[in-house]
């Protein structure tokens, strides 16, 4: 559990710096992921889902509790 926990906080970092491009590594290439507005098949999906809310969002901070 610790371990997931690690990868979401370090997910969550890496998100709120805006860096996309490490945030994906984190993917693997067949992810899929549930996001309130839909299901996002693969890494290019998710990509472009989450490029959408750092432009709309770009003061927007998460935190791990």
């Amino acid at each position: 559990m610790e371990a997931n926990r690690k990868l979401l906080e370090r997910y969550v970092e890496l998100y709120n710096e805006g860096d996309l491009d490490a945030c994906m590594e984190l993917y693997a290439d067949d992810a899929v992921q549930w996001m309130h507005d839909g299901l996002f098949e693969g890494v290019e999906a998710i990509r472009e889902r989450l490029a959408r809310d750092l432009v709309a969002f770009p003061d927007a901070k998460y935190v791990v509790e």
